[in-house]
């Protein structure tokens, strides 16, 4: 759940840095790609979930005995199916506070909350697990079923 939320917010929240700062219009006047400022944001992201998560993971395996790690290539994948997933979320924020300005900032905050209980983060009732696999595909509704499942 962390993954998808740190993922979201590290992308989205590097990007609001730049328009805050109103460092935008010199970065796209500059030579600098878009693609590479999409990886430099996708990079940040994961330094911020890293920095975020990895310390967690730790005190789980010390504190509680829960051994995430222990998943081994499944972790792999289904972090990979996660932040890729949280990078589309923030990609499509960044789209939508470049065309209303800073005016739709509350989506960088918000968005993921809204989309978490959809992706079946939280056990839900079985007509609302269909809704949710049909809404978002295959993403986080497999993930986190997965993840149950191992």
């Amino acid at each position: 759940m962390d993954i998808l939320l740190r993922g979201q917010q590290g992308f989205s929240f590097s990007f609001l840095e730049e328009m805050w700062s109103r460092n935008i219009a010199n970065l796209l006047m500059s030579p600098l790609r878009p693609a590479e400022f999409v990886i430099a944001l996708m990079v940040m992201s994961l330094i911020r979930l890293a920095v975020g998560v990895v310390p967690v993971t730790f005190m789980a395996i010390e504190f509680f005995g829960f051994n995430l790690w222990a998943l081994g290539f499944a972790f792999a994948a289904f972090f990979v199916v996660l932040i890729v997933f949280a990078w589309s979320v923030g990609l499509l924020v960044s789209g939508i506070l470049l065309r209303y300005g800073l005016g739709a900032e509350n989506l960088a905050w918000s968005l993921m909350f809204i989309i978490q209980p959809l992706g079946c983060i939280f056990i839900l009732s079985q007509l609302a697990r269909l809704a949710a696999a049909h809404l978002l595909g295959p993403t986080a509704t497999y993930v986190f079923e997965g993840l149950r499942a191992c």
